[in-house]
């Protein structure tokens, strides 16, 4: 009789999670690398294991490390299989309450939302908060998103992916020649371990505050926002870019107030403070004297568009998913669903050693196109991308999504040819590409990281030697030091 098929995944996030669960379920023995994962103890009384040694997910406290991070997703992007128990509080508070479209809102069509195969309106990976068509506001007005919406339960979530029995846990962090299927004894190597920081590339950044339900009503909270691209006090449109993002969090118990640079070549030193000057703007916090128990700050700091190597196109054994792979959004800054949708193509695929080349052309189209539109990001000033945003949000539900959520790069292509037809070719959103093409090309192929990178290798992994508390909203990396 054959042995089983071997793997090891390298970083203990949602993705890692994912794919040690997953494959595990296919009856694979796996081997799960990450330095958090919690401290084994003996069943003999001897001391605690050495860092690098192998135990069981089977022995007490055999179970996933912590994640701090915020995680929103689309929620119809998730697979099938996060759809069991969905969790979510039966009733919401008022304020909470996803009202009818109001007299100021333009109707979304949401007959024309996709809907995956197999999939219920009512399923839903574990959520923090009832999944909702949160608002879209412009300048031009006020729509909802025609896609559900919904924070994720990260402690639900980490319950449900634990690796269970038969995994092999290793509290340590393989890189180079030492993270290879020769190196581990394994048939294949699967890194998802986040995403690579390059220096000045493309990222998002954010500066969050969590408020008490009371607070947030006192403040006028009215129900989820995914995106105000009104400026706040204060803010002109030749000003950095940011939106408003607001969501429930704990069941309603809190509610998260962020302003969002969506993509950007300055560094996060340079944005928080000025971004936590917006958040208290725009909500009248006071600036000095003590913060009130319940309200707690958080930084969001996104490395946007790169990658250890592409997802589908793996190389010596070793593949990479998530953040690692590149599927981290370079226009939005998500991930999570795309990961998790990902997971059974990839591990149907790893025993072959490689996708269907349809679906390599594909995903390949799509990441280039998805970078094209980061890069533009980051030359438009404020009216520039308030307004293309205002002609994104009017386009057809299916094209929304497409690029929102799209690794098919004849779709992503289509929802971005209709966009050009709703704005022209001379908005100067898209100036850029007409008047300085090589500078754009340049600055995509600059951000790039090696394809051949080895696993786990590169600087400023996720979370990694940072200076700011990293939050990653609909992220997944794992990075071995505590990334997405």
């Amino acid at each position: 009789m054959s042995r089983p098929f071997s793997v090891a995944v390298l970083g203990a996030g949602p993705a890692g999670a994912a794919v040690a669960r997953r494959a595990r379920e296919r009856g694979w023995t796996v081997h799960l690398h990450d330095p958090r994962l919690p401290r084994q103890v003996d069943a003999s009384p001897q001391s605690p294991q050495p860092p690098q040694s192998p135990v069981s997910a089977e022995s007490p406290g055999g179970t996933l490390p912590r994640w701090p991070a915020t995680y929103g997703v689309l929620v119809d992007e998730c697979p099938a299989w996060l759809d069991e128990d969905p969790v979510w509080p039966d009733e919401r508070p008022d304020h909470l309450d996803v009202r009818p479209v109001q007299s100021d809102e333009r109707p979304t069509r949401l007959d024309e939302r996709p809907t995956r195969p197999g999939r219920g309106q009512d399923a839903a990976p574990p959520t923090a908060s009832a999944p909702a068509h949160p608002r879209v506001r412009t300048p031009d007005g006020s729509i909802r998103l025609p896609h559900r919406y919904a924070m994720v339960d990260a402690a639900s979530l980490r319950a449900r992916l634990a690796p269970g029995p038969g995994a092999v846990l290793h509290r340590d962090a393989p890189t180079g020649t030492a993270a290879t299927p020769a190196a581990l004894g394994v048939d294949a190597v699967i890194d998802c371990t986040g995403a690579p920081d390059v220096t000045g590339g493309v990222r998002q950044v954010a500066v969050g505050v969590h408020v008490s339900a009371a607070e947030a009503r006192e403040l006028g909270h009215d129900g989820p926002v995914f995106m105000d691209w009104n400026p706040g006090p204060g803010v002109t449109g030749g000003d950095v870019p940011s939106f408003l993002y607001v969501q429930p969090l704990d069941g309603g118990r809190t509610v998260l107030f962020e302003e969002t640079v969506l993509a950007t070549r300055a560094s996060a030193r340079e944005l928080v403070p000025v971004l936590r000057r917006r958040v208290r703007a725009r909500l009248a916090l006071e600036s000095t004297g003590p913060e009130p128990a319940a309200r707690r700050w958080e930084v969001v700091d996104i490395p946007m568009g790169t990658r250890r190597r592409p997802w589908y196109r793996p190389r010596d054994g070793i593949w990479a998913l998530g953040a690692a792979g590149g599927m981290v959004h370079p226009a939005t800054g998500y991930s999570l669903a795309a990961g998790f949708a990902a997971v059974d193509t990839v591990l149907d695929a790893v025993p072959r050693g490689r996708l269907p080349r349809r679906l390599r052309l594909s995903a390949a189209l799509a990441w280039w196109l998805r970078r094209l539109g980061g890069e533009l990001l980051t030359r438009a000033d404020g009216d520039v991308t308030a307004d293309f945003f205002a002609a994104f949000f009017r386009l057809p539900a299916r094209r929304q999504w497409a690029y929102l959520t799209g690794h098919d790069g004849v779709a992503v292509a289509g929802a971005m040819w209709a966009l050009r037809r709703a704005t022209g070719l001379g908005h100067p959103f898209l100036r850029p590409v007409w008047r300085r093409p090589w500078s754009v090309v340049g600055a995509l192929l600059r951000d790039g990281v090696d394809p051949g990178a080895p696993a786990g290798s590169g600087r400023g992994a996720p979370g990694s030697g940072r200076r700011v508390r990293r939050t990653v909203r609909g992220s997944d990396g794992g990075a071995p030091s505590g990334g997405r």
